[in-house]
């Protein structure tokens, strides 16, 4: 479900937390603990109350950052984009999530454009507590510590050795050339029929090169909604799709890291096997 985030400021500290709570008007003949945090007509799945001394912000039924009086604060993520969106826009400066991504709620520090310091952790069942380092930043309590991360990679040798048995090398270097020459590689007629498990068939007979191609071109089709696809299209996804059906799962392996650094190597690892 959409949530509005206008209005939504950044809390970044428990004084902070506790002056938008006593200086928000609780809705009429409802409770006068819970408040709205943003827009009035929404107070019922966006709202800050107090829980004994501490201050929650709750989206839906989580309360997302719990303030405490010593200026820590913890965080429950929720696998959704609304929570992503919401936390954004509460969490002190320096502080951000990406908790919709497969497996993983995701917290960074430092995260800014082109700031090569940004890390993001793992939190374990997507909660943590936040506390300040000797320096004044931001970081996880080592008393609620991230869960690594499983980041697969490829071993290049058994990919290298097991590409070398097929002709993909000879076909790569042969369908890149032709397709600067060619205007258009033709009709795809049957082509369209041919499934991906027909591919290393047509890949082992150089007579069907062509056919591997149409055959790739017409699941492209699909993307054209208001036309026939274009005589030139990038040729990568025919390449990595051929290596996905080379490969087998002997060239995968993966190992434990402490934290990401950028969204792009996060991706990768939520996307779990990306070549």
């Amino acid at each position: 479900m959409y949530v509005r985030t206008d209005g939504l400021n950044e809390i970044g500290s428990y004084a902070d937390a506790l002056k938008k709570w006593t200086e928000t008007k609780p809705i009429r003949g409802r409770d006068d603990n819970v408040r709205p945090l943003g827009p009035r007509s929404k107070h019922g799945h966006l709202n800050i109350r107090m829980k004994g001394d501490n201050v929650a912000l709750r989206l839906y039924h989580t309360d997302i950052i719990v303030w405490h009086p010593d200026d820590t604060f913890d965080v429950d993520g929720y696998n959704s984009i609304s929570t992503d969106m919401v936390f954004g826009r509460l969490a002190p400066r320096g502080v951000t999530s990406q908790f919709a991504c497969s497996g993983y709620s995701v917290l960074w520090f430092g995260r800014r454009w082109g700031d090569d310091r940004a890390r993001g952790y793992a939190l374990k069942n997507g909660r943590a507590h936040i506390i300040h380092d000797k320096k004044g930043n931001w970081m996880i309590d080592p008393k609620t510590p991230p869960v690594k991360f499983e980041q697969s990679y490829v071993e290049r040798s058994v990919a290298r050795a097991q590409l070398e048995k097929t002709n993909y090398h000879e076909f790569q270097t042969w369908v890149t050339a032709k397709d600067k020459l060619v205007d258009d590689w033709g009709l795809i007629g049957h082509a369209s029929q041919i499934g991906y498990d027909e591919w290393l068939t047509l890949l082992a007979n150089r007579k069907q090169w062509d056919r591997l191609v149409l055959s790739y071109r017409s699941t492209l089709g699909r993307s054209y909604r208001y036309g026939p696809t274009p005589p030139h299209v990038p040729l990568s996804g025919l390449f990595l799709q051929l290596r996905r059906l080379i490969y087998t799962p002997a060239i995968w392996s993966s190992r434990e890291i402490d934290y990401v650094t950028d969204w792009r190597q996060l991706s990768n690892i939520c996307k779990s096997g990306s070549l």
